[in-house]
């Protein structure tokens, strides 16, 4: 396992969701490429949840598979290598 790989793939419910510490980067799943995903950002603190909540569902990709970054440059170090 490398450190750029994702700490977690979980399938992305409310409650998964409001489980994540704050600062990780979550990336969905799903997207146009594995370079351009159609939701990617840091989990905000616990009282602007909601609000992302409501930006993972206008975007279609809650209760789909998702990715759990340290932090964005280790997604990016991630979509390098596995652009290769």
């Amino acid at each position: 396992m490398s450190s750029s790989d994702p700490i977690a793939t979980p399938t992305l419910t409310k409650r998964t969701f409001m489980d994540l510490p704050s600062g990780q980067y979550l990336v969905s799943n799903v997207g146009h490429s594995i370079s351009e995903p159609c939701f990617a950002e840091y989990v905000t603190l616990e009282e602007h949840r909601s609000e992302q909540w409501e930006r993972i569902k206008m975007q279609g990709v809650e209760q789909r598979k998702c990715m759990v970054f340290h932090d964005e440059k280790s997604y990016r170090d991630w979509v390098s290598h596995n652009l290769r």
